[in-house]
């Protein structure tokens, strides 16, 4: 029986997994990974024990795959922010500060996204989250803020691994210890101002 009495009748097809994901999220969020397991994911969704090997093969298939979601969530973010905005410069700080927030809001879940035991099933995820960034670079070199002679995932590359550094500082309390401003936008500013700084450019068009 997949269900319990209690959850019975409540999922069809596909909406078991997803209700399993949902609660996983949840379930991580409130335990950590450490706290995690399927037994006490089945109790909060309302099914049997067996019922998550129905869709997961064990525990760090689901985890796996709450780390996919994690980066459809980041990408969903990035990009309302990125798109409110038609300045290059501004695209990119929001990149960096929305990057470093989402941290702080999901720690854990941030935790989980760049472990390499979950490196399988979200490898594609997290490229489809880093490509936004390349096409922002690209924007930015062609108005004249960033050095145009540079590849543009190269750049790319470069800031996303200055905002990741950042944000784990940030997780650590490394900038609080040192009595550094670490609020997103204050570590942001300062990490990118060579880059992002005011300089002369092209007008930017609207939209």
């Amino acid at each position: 029986m997949e269900q319990t009495s209690a959850g019975r009748g409540r999922y069809h097809h596909g909406a078991l997994k997803e209700s399993l994901i949902e609660g996983a999220c949840r379930l991580l969020a409130d335990k950590g990974v450490t706290g995690f397991s399927l037994h006490e994911l089945a109790r909060r969704v309302g099914v049997s024990v067996a019922a998550p090997y129905r869709h997961f093969e064990n525990r760090d298939a689901l985890l796996g795959a709450v780390a996919t979601r994690g980066y459809e969530q980041l990408l969903r973010i990035l990009g309302e922010s990125m798109n409110e905005t038609a300045d290059p410069v501004d695209q990119l700080r929001c990149f960096g500060v929305c990057y470093i927030q989402f941290a702080i809001d999901n720690p854990e879940l941030f935790g989980i996204m760049f472990n390499d035991r979950y490196r399988s099933e979200t490898e594609a995820a997290q490229r489809a989250s880093f490509a936004p960034m390349i096409d922002f670079v690209g924007q930015a070199q062609r108005v004249g803020v960033l050095t145009p002679g540079v590849p543009a995932p190269e750049i790319a590359r470069f800031l996303w691994a200055s905002a990741h550094g950042l944000t784990v500082l940030h997780l650590n309390g490394g900038f609080k210890a040192l009595g550094i401003d670490d609020t997103p936008r204050a570590l942001i500013d300062s990490a990118w101002s060579a880059f992002l700084g005011d300089q002369p450019r092209e007008d930017v068009a609207p939209g």
